[in-house]
């Protein structure tokens, strides 16, 4: 009798060991202090889980003491293999520690649940970038939010404490999830404002939550709008923007979804606007085309010598047009844009997850942004004579690109050119006669073959070439003249064989006797019979 009544007793008191222990917890947090782990000396947090934990998970942890940045990264580091076995959730509200290195979380797929504790002043620059964090609970005391300190995370709610003094700009963005955001009544350094938060001292909308819809008035009196502000927004289709504003940050409007139409104040010495497009004073700049703006073709104006980062991404893709569907959502799908002489730089993310399908690029063209037609509709591009550098992801996730064609004064390519998923990719063309420096990764996504077609002269130069000539390709072959027309298949009106194949559809390097199958740089098909090879 007394072994089960002493049996009962630790089973009770474990219980409410357990129930003391998940006190505090976020809801849903199933690994709330599974480890604890005390620490006598900052700097011990590796050896102390090491050493006591090395033949069990750490799925959750508690630390109590003082920490330094070098724990911090080790918190990271358990979370870093993210599989259900590494660390989903860290407590510290009974650590000591005054700030948040810069990029310590980011990119963690499954940390899920962090704790501050009362000591914490600063939370740098990307900590928790893309971390998929479920919940941010801000620590009275914080000071300072650094740029993107959680954009992407996944939390619904947020409120900021009194104590807070800066934030930067992307602090917030990139979530679709908050439900509500406030500032403590305390704070006097900002405000919620139609659901932007506002920074009062500095005159700055920092950030439009998700819960926005409809027309939104940008208070008179602000000065700027930051980084990302109205990213991402679901429901919002214009914005106003007053007198007051003389700097809009980067890719502000990028993710706008729903928008049609920005308005700015006619005495704006900064902006303005033309069919709702978004434009610096003088029309050098084109800033945002918004996403879901009808019609399925635009003219850039030929003032513009820059188009900005961002400015047609998600315009007609897959977000876009809320609401619309088949012919009616394809009927006001931006798919063609000309882009016309005297434009001279295409920023990064300008296309990026746009309904783009077909795009004509001048030759004043100098520059071209990384992931700049990342996930769009194109079938066949043409880079022109004088881009010197492509940059990472440019052609990234298009899934039905067949052709490309590169120019000879190519000398750089990014990683990841043809990123994640371009199945359809068959032919480049690329007439730099030197093997253009390449990053580590540039082809190491191709998935399906690939031809590339170079001057003859060159192809001995490809073949010899780390980068170029270690398999990426399906084949390397010399079909192209310096002056950018191929030895064969030449017509009238200067289109060009781009694939030779026999009549069974394998690709051949040359052609040969007999019939032969011609695939044409417009898309047409041609049947030709060789009797005789030179």
């Amino acid at each position: 009798m007394k072994k089960i009544l002493l049996t009962m007793f630790l089973i009770l008191c474990n219980v409410l060991a357990l129930s003391a222990q998940n006190g505090g917890a976020i809801k849903g947090d199933a690994y709330f202090n599974q480890r604890v782990v005390g620490l006598k000396k900052a700097g011990t947090l590796e050896q102390e889980v090491t050493s006591r934990f090395s033949d069990v998970y750490v799925q959750g942890i508690k630390v109590i003491g003082r920490m330094n940045e070098k724990d911090l990264r080790y918190l990271a580091k358990l979370a870093k293999g993210g599989t259900l076995n590494d660390l989903h959730s860290a407590n510290l509200t009974d650590a000591v520690v005054e700030n948040i290195p810069e990029g310590c979380f980011k990119d963690l797929t499954y940390f899920m649940y962090i704790y501050f504790p009362s000591s914490l002043k600063s939370i740098s620059d990307n900590a928790f970038k893309n971390c998929n964090l479920l919940a941010v609970v801000l620590n009275d005391g914080l000071e300072t939010i650094g740029n993107s300190a959680f954009y992407g995370v996944h939390s619904k709610s947020l409120t900021i404490p009194a104590s807070v003094k800066h934030i930067g700009d992307a602090a917030f963005a990139g979530n679709k999830d908050y439900k509500t955001a406030t500032v403590d009544a305390a704070n006097t350094n900002f405000k919620m404002v139609q659901n932007m938060l506002c920074d009062v001292k500095e005159q700055k909308v920092l950030q439009c939550f998700d819960m926005a819809e409809g027309v939104i008035d940008i208070p008179q009196g602000m000065k700027s709008i930051g980084d990302e502000a109205f990213s991402p927004l679901h429901n919002v289709t214009t914005v106003r923007i007053p007198s007051s504003v003389t700097r809009v940050g980067n890719e502000a409007f990028s993710a706008a979804y729903g928008l049609k139409n920005i308005e700015v104040a006619a005495e704006n010495p900064s902006f303005t606007t033309v069919d709702g497009v978004l434009f610096n004073k003088d029309q050098t700049d084109l800033i945002t085309y918004p996403a879901s703006k009808d019609g399925q073709s635009y003219t850039v104006p030929t003032t513009v010598k820059h188009i900005l980062d961002g400015a047609f991404a998600q315009a007609g893709g897959q977000n876009a047009h809320k609401g619309m569907k088949g012919a009616e959502k394809r009927k006001n799908d931006l798919v063609k844009v000309t882009v016309p002489e005297g434009v001279e730089s295409i920023g990064k993310d300008a296309f990026l997850y746009s309904g783009l399908s077909e795009i004509s690029l001048p030759k004043t063209l100098k520059s071209i942004g990384s992931n700049c037609f990342y996930y769009t509709d194109l079938a066949q591009i043409v880079i022109p004579e004088g881009v010197t550098r492509l940059e990472d992801a440019t052609f990234g996730a298009c899934a039905v690109l067949e052709k490309v064609t590169l120019p000879s004064t190519l000398n750089y390519i990014g990683r990841d050119i043809f990123a994640v998923y371009n199945p359809a990719l068959t032919d480049i063309l690329l007439y730099a006669e030197v093997p253009p420096a390449c990053d580590d990764e540039a082809f190491h996504t191709f998935d399906n073959s690939v031809t590339l077609h170079v001057v003859g002269s060159a192809v001995k130069k490809y073949k010899q070439n780390g980068a170029w000539g270690n398999g990426p390709f399906d084949s390397i072959v010399g079909d192209l003249t310096p002056t950018g027309v191929a030895h064969v298949g030449q017509s009238a009106d200067n289109v060009t064989v781009v694939g030779i194949y026999d009549i069974h559809g394998m690709k051949l390097q040359h052609k040969v006797k007999g019939l032969n199958i011609l695939k044409m740089s417009d898309g047409s098909v041609r049947k030709v019979m060789i009797n005789t090879l030179n």
